[in-house]
């Protein structure tokens, strides 16, 4: 917990307005609310990570079946069929 309470103290260094809003919650509990901030952060990227890992599996199933009837058209060497 010492490395986010560090890094809210330096926050609150940059940051006057809001710094002099909190003057008044103990540096524990603005310690705590930091770190419990830090951590839901990390789980929000994780999940969200999850799922562009999901997306970017179905983008490769798309990429192979639109690589595939390329082939099978190239293959094929229709003539042009107008519209």
């Amino acid at each position: 917990m010492t490395q986010p309470r560090g890094r809210l103290f330096a926050w609150l260094a940059r940051h006057p307005s809001e710094a002099e809003s909190l003057k008044d919650v103990p540096p524990d509990v603005l310690g705590t609310l930091w770190a419990d901030a830090w951590r839901e952060g990390g789980r929000q990227t994780v999940h969200d990570t999850q799922q562009w890992g999901q997306i970017i599996g179905q983008l490769q199933t798309v990429i192979a079946g639109a690589e595939q009837l390329v082939s099978v058209l190239h293959d094929a060497e229709l003539e042009e069929v107008p519209f």
